[in-house]
């Protein structure tokens, strides 16, 4: 598993850590090359609002 590559298993991998995401990985964006960018928040242990974020080229 390539957590640098793929949101969705990072996501999982935080998860089993404790972290609480407020909202599952979703397409936030589709540049026109159709690269499209990906986020997926949650809070730090103080709080404060963070992202997972990834860009990724579909697969045809």
């Amino acid at each position: 598993m390539d957590l640098n590559s793929d949101i969705h298993a990072t996501q999982t991998h935080l998860e089993a850590r404790g972290v609480v995401f407020i909202n599952a990985p979703h397409m936030i964006h589709k540049h026109d090359n159709g690269i499209e960018e990906w986020m997926a928040f949650f809070n730090d242990n103080e709080g404060r609002p963070l992202a997972l974020m990834a860009q990724v080229t579909p697969t045809p």
